[in-house]
């Protein structure tokens, strides 16, 4: 078995094509990989690239909608609503 060493840019960048080609939308994508990266450089394996199959079957098998548009509103000066777009 052979290892490879990967930067956090070449992590992020296979997340993100992994989750793109799973059928996440690319601004959610662009997000969840920069989150796995994060947490790979911040030491946090389990939410980091080993976990990234996990986010694809989830959105294979309609556990997760990748293709979600979320909305943000403030409709006062201390709520925030959030609509996943599901």
């Amino acid at each position: 078995m052979t290892t490879r060493t990967l930067t956090l840019a070449e992590i992020e960048e296979l997340s993100f094509q992994a989750l793109v080609g799973a059928g996440t939308r690319e601004g959610s994508a662009r997000s969840l990989a920069k989150a796995v990266a994060a947490a790979e450089r911040d030491g946090i394996k389990s939410h980091g690239l080993v976990y990234v199959p996990n986010y694809c079957q989830h959105v294979q098998c309609g556990k997760v909608v990748g293709d979600a548009e979320p909305e943000v509103s403030t409709p006062s000066s201390s709520a925030v609503v959030v609509d996943a777009g599901s």
